[in-house]
């Protein structure tokens, strides 16, 4: 390519970027144009729980014995955390 022509394509870019910006931070002036929605927001007092240990593994299993391992289940956020129901898999 030409050199004029690679400038020429530079410069239309950076333009159409420069473009895209403006019109994504402009504000609407139009009253009846829909509003933006607000950003998110986590609550100030919610729960969060943190499962270290999310799968174990017993190795080979005998028929007839009993098989028990306690997955430990920390609550992390300042609210309570209600644990409704456990379903294995």
């Amino acid at each position: 390519m030409y050199r004029p022509m690679r400038f020429l394509l530079l410069a239309l870019g950076l333009w159409l970027c420069a473009a895209c910006a403006w019109a994504v931070d402009s504000p609407s002036t139009d009253p009846g144009a829909p509003q933006q929605p607000a950003p998110f927001s986590v609550p100030q007092s919610a729960p969060a729980v943190v499962v270290p240990e999310t799968a174990y593994d017993f190795g080979g299993m005998s028929e007839g014995k009993d098989y028990v391992h306690d997955f430990k289940i920390k609550n992390t956020g300042t609210a309570e955390l209600n644990i409704k129901k456990v379903l294995p898999g």
